[in-house]
């Protein structure tokens, strides 16, 4: 891979909060949408940087893609919560 390639890859994903950053849009997606679609959709991390919910997505080389509910816990009265741990574990991958 080139160097400018290895850079736009990593670059604007990389950042120290980026894990503060997905767990407030998957909290602010469940405020204003609800849990109901949760199945059915992905995060995608664009390499710009930008974080987005849908159910489809970018399939680029340089994209960051994950089931939103792999990165979710659910509680015995069925309510979901964006977990942080599981986050930290999808962006170390």
């Amino acid at each position: 891979m080139a160097r400018t390639k290895l850079i736009a890859k990593y670059a604007a994903l990389d950042t120290p909060d980026l894990t503060e950053r997905i767990y407030k849009t998957i909290t602010d997606h469940i405020a204003e949408k609800g849990i109901e679609d949760l199945p059915y959709l992905e995060l995608n991390g664009r390499w710009t940087g930008k974080l987005h919910i849908s159910d489809g997505g970018w399939r680029g080389d340089f994209d960051f893609l994950n089931p939103v509910l792999s990165m979710c816990r659910v509680d015995r009265e069925g309510n979901v919560y964006a977990d942080k741990k599981k986050i930290e574990k999808r962006v170390a991958t």
